[in-house]
């Protein structure tokens, strides 16, 4: 997992809703928003000028399987 100072730790603990609402929604931290979605794991990065400056997994690979890592492959995706 990256380090808690590290710009994409940071980042994680203020994802907004994906319509938010003025004055209603707030920043979540990461934990929240997976448990929000019954999401048990993930991973993630963070680029800058096309290149990964930081990358990160956060939770398990299913219920009681293995620690999500930054380079684990999933079979679907978002970007």
């Amino acid at each position: 997992m990256a380090a808690e100072s590290s710009p994409l730790s940071r980042a994680m603990q203020q994802i907004l809703p994906v319509n938010p609402i003025q004055g209603r929604d707030t920043g979540r931290p990461l934990a929240e928003r997976m448990a929000l979605y019954n999401c048990p794991g993930m991973s993630i990065c963070l680029m800058e000028g096309g290149e990964i400056v930081d990358a990160a997994g956060y939770g398990v690979t299913e219920a009681g399987g293995p620690p999500v890592e930054a380079d684990t492959v999933f079979a679907g995706a978002s970007i």
